[in-house]
């Protein structure tokens, strides 16, 4: 696999990319099947950092897992050039590890940062991921010579160039304290954009997230479609990936959609109806209360509205959500319908 070592002088194009970078790196190393134009001509436009814990939950490995899936669909569509293609990350375990997997599997180019030297083997047995991640178009990149050994302060370093070679960068997951914040930091040090996933009620190990949100000009990470004030082209991710309902009285028209729903999607969004008033807008604590007398766990349930809000069901201003009245009722007569077939049956 070729490998180079470059500096300022002979690749200025590269550098260009950390000009902005406190203390940038006089050199560096980089193992990739693709050349150095390649990556100049692509990042950060293309470049989507994703960090987060090391300890993640599953929830947030599926979240990853569901969100460059659709990517990778859209990156197959006409929209391919405004999208963005190439994720970025620090090559640790946890979040990172899920982020540079799920890329490959997906078929996305993925560049790893690493903290140690190309020949140096950490962590240890990431060996068959480094191979995959190359072996798919993506790059491994560092600063620091062929076999330098890894320590902690240079996971902190690693940090200011996964956020300069990407034009935005996704906390997925993060505690109070979470080198994924520093990623932030060096972020906003950069004028780049900076999404967080939402804590939910109790959610002890979104705490960080959370502090980014409530205490900085980072954005919510509700699903894919979050990602639009970064690159516009997203902002419709939802009908370009998904099969959307007819707008029509005709119930037939919902019946593709009805079908999308899971039992436990539907059997929510039953009790919703039959609950909630649909031309009012439903707050937080309802969505709480609804969960809690169902008996669904409050991660299962911010998952499901989370599907539900992707499908154009629910939509979310600030913090109250909003049933599309129109689409609510018409599948909930479906869902009222099935239920008598059910019986019936």
């Amino acid at each position: 696999m070729p490998r180079i070592e470059i500096t300022p002088s002979t690749h200025p194009e590269f550098f260009s990319l950390l000009a902005q970078v406190e203390r940038a790196p006089t050199q560096l190393w980089i193992e990739s099947e693709r050349s150095i134009s390649h990556w100049t001509e692509n990042l950060p436009e293309k470049g989507l950092a994703i960090v987060g814990t090391r300890e993640p939950t599953t929830k947030s490995a599926q979240l990853i897992k569901d969100s460059l899936g659709q990517l990778s669909t859209l990156s197959q569509l006409s929209i391919k050039n405004s999208v963005p293609n190439i994720i970025v990350s620090g090559f640790a375990r946890g979040i990172d590890y899920l982020a540079h997997t799920a890329a490959v599997d997906c078929g996305l180019e993925t560049i790893a940062i690493l903290g140690a030297g190309l020949d140096t083997e950490y962590p240890a047995h990431y060996r068959t991921l480094k191979r995959q991640i190359l072996g798919s178009g993506g790059a491994l990149i560092t600063e620091f010579s062929s076999h330098t050994k890894t320590a902690g302060w240079h996971f902190i370093l690693r940090n200011r160039l996964i956020a300069a070679l990407a034009k935005a960068t996704w906390v997925v997951e993060a505690p109070s304290r979470s080198g994924a914040l520093n990623t932030a930091h060096w972020a906003f040090g950069l004028d780049r954009d900076v999404y967080a996933t939402p804590q939910f009620p109790g959610g002890v190990y979104l705490m960080g997230c959370q502090k980014l949100l409530s205490q900085t000009q980072a954005r919510a990470f509700w699903d894919l479609e979050s990602l639009g004030e970064t690159w516009l082209s997203l902002s419709t991710a939802n009908q370009l990936t998904r099969p959307k309902a007819g707008l029509s009285g005709d119930q037939n028209a919902y019946l593709p959609q009805l079908k999308l729903l899971t039992p436990l999607e539907k059997e929510f969004l039953k009790h919703l109806l039959e609950t909630l008033d649909t031309t009012q807008n439903v707050h937080f604590e309802d969505l709480i209360d609804l969960g809690d007398r169902i008996k669904i766990p409050h991660p299962q349930w911010i998952r499901i509205v989370q599907d539900l809000r992707a499908q154009g069901l629910v939509d979310l201003k600030k913090d109250r959500y909003f049933l599309n009245s129109a689409k609510c009722q018409e599948i909930g007569v479906l869902l009222g319908k099935n239920r008598e077939n059910q019986l019936n049956g």
